[in-house]
């Protein structure tokens, strides 16, 4: 039997499994978030990022249909917690605790750093900040300790700087560029991610990362009586593709390993 004859049997299998396990009506799941490659990307592409395809392999197996759109990361969660979508893509449970979150991860984020490449400056710890301008993104959770340095320090333009919108790490990557700031921290795949699309390469290194490790997440709203159930539905569909294969392929896709 050729390789597609199988992957079209494992596709198969994995829609009866997934669909005879949850009957419910067929619904449209609206997910939204910033783009955050490789874990979502463009809306609509061949490479809408790993955890889309995921979450589309999942979900229209059962017999749903997945909305995704990107939205600033503050408006995904304020908007999402009022369950005027369903989830957002790319969630630690620090983003927003309130939400209710699979008991399988997407992923796990460990914390990176960039500064330009003519700085000799690196991530050491929390006193090797001491002095730098760090830019950050609003609403974004970067783990205990760099919350609470951000949050003590958020009015302090010296200390921390803050971007929104749908570009901010763009921003914040062309102001470390420009030397408007000492360092911009985010998760190391979506940080390299970005140096290299932006063309930084040549510019911009990544200087150090963080002891801490975040699981990631598609997360859902409190305010929907099926978050539960999309939930639930969603680490049954992980297990099965590591099982049958299919979660490696798409992973391997983007470049990455699973998490497990």
């Amino acid at each position: 039997m050729n390789q597609s004859s199988m992957s079209f049997i494992s596709s198969i299998l994995f829609s009866v499994i997934i669909g005879a396990n949850n009957p419910s009506i067929a619904d449209t799941i609206s997910l939204r978030a910033d783009e955050w490659c490789p874990y979502n990307c463009v809306p609509n592409s061949d490479k809408p990022g790993y955890m889309i395809e995921i979450a589309k392999k999942i979900f229209e197996a059962a017999g749903h249909q997945v909305d995704y759109q990107t939205l600033n990361w503050a408006r995904a969660i304020e908007e999402t917690r009022a369950a005027k979508f369903n989830g957002i893509v790319g969630a630690s449970k620090g983003d927003a605790p309130d939400f209710i979150f699979p008991m399988e991860k997407l992923g796990i984020s460990v914390y990176a750093f960039a500064v330009r490449k003519d700085n000799s400056w690196s991530f050491t710890g929390m006193d090797s900040l001491n002095g730098k301008v760090l830019g950050v993104i609003r609403n974004y959770s970067y783990g205990d300790t760099l919350n609470a340095y951000v949050e003590a320090n958020k009015n302090d333009q010296k200390k921390i700087q803050i971007s929104s919108g749908d570009s901010a790490l763009e921003i914040n990557l062309r102001k470390l560029n420009k030397g408007r700031l000492d360092a911009v921290v985010e998760g190391l795949a979506v940080l390299t991610y970005t140096i290299g699309k932006l063309g930084l390469d040549q510019e911009v290194k990544i200087a150090g990362t963080d002891a801490t490790a975040d699981p990631v997440f598609i997360a859902f709203t409190p305010a929907h009586p099926k978050s539960h159930e999309y939930a639930d539905l969603l680490s049954k569909g992980i297990m099965t593709l590591r099982t049958n294969g299919q979660l490696k392929e798409i992973l391997t896709k983007y470049g990455q390993n699973d998490w497990q």
